[in-house]
């Protein structure tokens, strides 16, 4: 989550046994990009580099970023089920 505080392209690589909510991932995949990655056949993650360079190319949307950031870091809640949902 601390990647999300800067303004500096983030990839988030999603483990098999670790997948974001459908609500989740779709609030993440606004600020960050979404790499999918499997286990091979000897039980090591692995993952389409080309698709972790290409996002670390994307720019940047700092207002979608800021709003993301606010959002689920810096703004008080007054029911952590919004964060709590995003993890599922």
């Amino acid at each position: 989550m601390e990647a999300l505080c800067t303004n500096k392209p983030v990839v988030l690589i999603e483990f098999p046994h670790r997948t974001l909510s459908k609500a989740g991932g779709d609030d993440v995949a606004k600020v960050c990009t979404i790499v999918p990655a499997e286990f091979d056949d000897q039980n090591r993650i692995v993952t389409d580099i080309d698709h972790v360079i290409n996002g670390l190319r994307e720019p940047v949307d700092h207002t979608a970023r800021d709003h993301f950031v606010n959002r689920y870091l810096l703004e008080p809640s007054d029911d952590i089920g919004d964060f709590i949902d995003m993890l599922r």
